[in-house]
């Protein structure tokens, strides 16, 4: 029965031939060592993620519903509380690019030139689904 070998420390993980191929691997194009990936944001950047990803758009899907049920007229509730939705996504979106390391959905790293297009495709889309509420509430009556 053979014995399993130990490899010396300065040998884990295939050698030094091993060892030199994630040397170069680590290199960028330009010769020099790639960049540092950005900082984990911790907690804080994971519930920011959620929240711009996931619940924000919950909690308009959930207003429009209301809205569309409602017969408070055109500014309700659920209207003011829609609006705050849309602020509060943008301005967690934001925070996440700027201070908390965000990334995109596809997971590169974000940066603040980002931004803006969020903005504007979340506020396109929310100014629809809010006119698409109130035309539905209107229809219903």
């Amino acid at each position: 029965m053979a014995k399993p070998t130990v490899a010396p420390p300065g040998q884990l993980g295939g050698g030094p031939a091993r060892a030199s191929q994630r040397s170069a691997a680590s290199q960028s194009s330009t010769g020099g060592p790639e960049a540092p990936s950005p900082k984990q944001s911790g907690v804080c950047g994971c519930l920011a993620r959620v929240f711009w990803m996931l619940l924000g758009n919950v909690a308009l899907v959930f207003c429009a519903v209301f809205i569309a049920r409602g017969t408070a007229g055109f500014l309700s509730a659920a209207d003011i509380v829609f609006w705050i939705a849309v602020a509060a996504m943008l301005a967690v979106r934001y925070v996440d690019i700027a201070r908390l390391g965000g990334s995109t959905v596809t997971g590169k790293p974000a940066e603040l030139r980002d931004w803006p297009r969020y903005a504007g495709v979340v506020s396109a889309y929310s100014l629809g689904l809010w006119l698409a509420a109130h035309g539905l509430a209107l229809w219903l009556k």
